[in-house]
C-alpha cells in the first residue's frame, strides 16, 4: 500500500508551522497525520462531536449533511466545523480552541 503525497498545507494558528496534507483527505486526517491528536471518539463517522474546531478561513465552506445535522443538534457557532466531516483545503485557517477542554497533549505542551 502507498501513501498519498502530501503536496499541500493548510494553517493552524496554534502551529507556527502549516500542516500538511494529502489530496481528498478531512482535516481530522491532517491532523492525525502529522501527530496532532484531537479528539474523536466516534473515529470520524462524525456522531460525537468532539473534534471540533474553529474555521477562520474560509468562512463560506458549506456543511455536508452530517455536518449540519451535528451543528443544529449542539447549536455549533456558524464557524464551529467538525474535523473529521471538513475536507482539508489548501486555503483553510483553523483555530484548535475547543480542543482545550479535552486537554490534548499538544496543548499541555504548549
Amino acid at each position: 500500500m502507498f501513501k498519498k503525497r502530501k503536496n499541500h498545507s493548510l494553517a493552524v494558528i496554534e502551529f507556527s508551522e502549516k500542516v500538511p496534507f494529502a489530496e481528498g483527505c478531512t482535516l481530522l486526517e491532517a491532523l492525525n497525520s502529522e501527530n496532532i491528536k484531537i479528539d474523536h471518539s466516534c473515529g470520524g463517522m462524525g456522531t460525537c462531536g468532539t473534534c471540533r474546531v474553529i474555521l477562520l478561513q474560509p468562512e463560506d465552506l458549506d456543511r455536508n449533511s452530517i455536518e449540519k445535522e451535528m451543528a443544529c443538534e449542539k447549536s455549533f457557532a456558524k464557524n464551529e466545523r467538525l474535523a473529521c466531516q471538513l475536507i482539508a483545503s489548501e486555503n483553510l485557517k483553523i483555530s484548535l480552541e475547543p480542543q482545550k477542554r479535552y486537554e490534548n497533549d499538544w496543548y499541555k505542551s504548549k
